[in-house]
């Protein structure tokens, strides 16, 4: 029998990297697609872009004007949906950080707030979750309304998510 002894693993994981540029907390966060760069939507009002790499800020922050609760990348990564505590949709534009459009038709009662956001597979359609218990479905490229308010949950529907078809839209309270 060999009386060899092991060094003891550590198996915990320490990050890679750290980014501490916020003054309030960082409530959600996503990849654009490549992975190169993360969107940040800190309690600010702000949607913040950084370099995945180096903890860089990339370009001026997009400020919302109210709390930022949710947000969603289109697939070509040239588009960021925010949704706020004003009740509105805002697009942004990825490369300029511009406001492209404001959509305002998820307010349907007076202190109803977007909650979550997911844009449908083939980016046609982006789902809302809301506080007012419903969801309801926009066209992507107009803002249009096109299905809803769909009625079902109890309390604030805090996640939506489409199936990989689009065909069925899922989501929790």
């Amino acid at each position: 029998m060999s009386s060899t002894s092991a060094k003891p693993i550590d198996r915990a994981r320490k990050p890679l990297l750290t980014i501490s540029a916020h003054a309030q907390l960082i409530s959600g966060l996503v990849f654009l697609p490549g992975g190169e760069h993360i969107v940040t939507r800190p309690w600010d009002k702000t949607i913040r872009i950084w370099d995945a790499m180096t903890g860089e800020e990339v370009g001026a922050p997009m400020n919302h004007g109210a709390d930022v609760r949710c947000v969603a990348v289109t697939r070509d990564g040239k588009r960021i949906m925010s949704g706020g505590e004003d009740g509105k949709l805002k697009a942004w534009e990825v490369e300029t950080h511009q406001l492209l459009e404001v959509w305002e038709g998820h307010t349907i009662m007076t202190g109803t707030l977007v909650d979550s956001l997911c844009f449908s597979p083939n980016g046609e359609r982006i789902a809302s979750g809301l506080t007012d218990s419903t969801i309801q479905v926009f066209d992507a490229a107009t803002g249009n309304f096109v299905l809803g308010p769909i009625k079902g949950h109890e309390h604030a529907v805090r996640s939506v998510l489409w199936s990989s078809d689009g065909s069925h839209i899922f989501s929790g309270s």
